[in-house]
């Protein structure tokens, strides 16, 4: 047998050295921005927030004011992530470095943008039929205007005639609003729900929780998740996170208000979630929502929430994370306290007074 080393035909090794390598990350941050300025990538990002600044006439050119002492500004360079942790964008901004100043020497007073109820009122009245500030005082319409304005951008024939159903539905509830009751009791209760895999298009869940003060609904939350999940308790371990820390936020602010509160409640539908919930020991198949099971628990734990379980035909929060019947649909309107303008009454009214 003829080889190529018996005929002396030798192939001529290639040695591999760092230099020949490719070591260049087009995730690392520059630090200056002379090396920002070098890669194209980080470039086109200092581009893009320049035009942005421009677009949205962030400053006026003036002449400097005798006294005044000028700001300086530094770029900030970030890559963005996914919720997977997958490589977005990169993002630079030119921020101002207002760490230059000192209180009492360069400025004497600092302003909190507080909105006014008034400021509220006029932006109500400039949107022009918006649909999201619809949700502010129509809870029940909460999925469904979640769900449409998701295709606003690409929006289709059935999302038209989604759209004009609202419509119609608004028209003919015209006199439908949020009440409010004196409460007798200031005790916090809320209820969580999901439904898993819903949109068609991902597969994504949609979250939604209900959040009672005394009677009175006070928060309400109708939320497409990020990311997909395996698992039904997954997704409803989601939802009783969301609702877990909106009460945590209601408790602080009912204290700061020196308002004596119990322990809340967080009704949910899903057997599974309620005994994780209580259970300490952790089981294999809870690992991929490691997180949101460990801040719930550690709640319970604690005395800060319950975690009760409760029948899916009683589930309020039905109607913030799928479509129902329609008698369920009234059913749990009025139960988000969403009545007519006829079936409310101010105590002292004119009838009242003439009596």
């Amino acid at each position: 047998m003829t080889t190529r080393a018996k005929e002396g035909i030798f192939k001529p090794k290639t040695y591999v050295t760092a230099a020949n390598r490719s070591t260049y990350d087009h995730t690392i941050e520059p630090t200056s921005v002379k090396e920002a300025l070098s890669k194209p990538e980080w470039c086109q990002a200092m581009k893009d927030e320049y035009e942005a600044l421009l677009k949205n006439n962030t400053w006026s050119l003036v002449y400097l004011l005798v006294g005044c002492k000028v700001v300086g500004c530094r770029w900030v360079f970030k890559c963005k992530y996914n919720a997977d942790d997958t490589f977005q964008k990169h993002k630079a901004r030119l921020v101002a470095k207002g760490f230059h100043q000192r209180e009492g020497f360069d400025f004497t007073d600092t302003v909190s943008p507080v909105v006014k109820p008034t400021t509220v009122r006029v932006v109500l009245t400039l949107a022009l039929g918006g649909l999201q500030y619809i949700t502010i005082t129509r809870p029940e319409l909460s999925y469904s205007i979640n769900k449409v304005c998701q295709y606003m951008h690409q929006p289709q024939e059935h999302h038209w005639k989604a759209l004009k159903r609202i419509l119609r539905y608004l028209q003919g509830t015209i006199d439908y609003g949020l009440h409010f009751k004196r409460p007798t009791h200031l005790t916090l209760q809320a209820f969580s729900d999901s439904d898993w895999g819903s949109d068609l298009d991902d597969r994504k869940s949609t979250t939604g929780f209900c959040v009672y003060l005394g009677g009175n609904l006070i928060s309400w939350c109708s939320k497409k998740q990020k990311v997909v999940s395996r698992s039904s308790t997954e997704v409803e371990f989601q939802s009783l996170a969301a609702t877990t820390a909106e009460l945590l936020w209601l408790q602080s602010l009912l204290s700061e208000l020196r308002i004596p509160t119990i322990i809340p409640k967080i009704y949910c539908d899903n057997l599974g979630a309620v005994l994780l919930a209580a259970n300490p020991v952790m089981h294999s198949r809870t690992k991929h929502f490691e997180l949101d099971l460990y801040f719930v628990r550690d709640k319970v734990i604690e005395g800060a929430i319950q975690v009760v379980h409760l029948p899916a035909q009683f589930q309020i929060a039905d109607i913030l994370t799928k479509a129902i019947s329609a008698p369920q649909f009234e059913a749990f309107r009025s139960k988000l306290m969403v009545t007519t303008v006829g079936n409310m009454s101010l105590r002292g009214g004119v009838k009242e007074n003439n009596k």
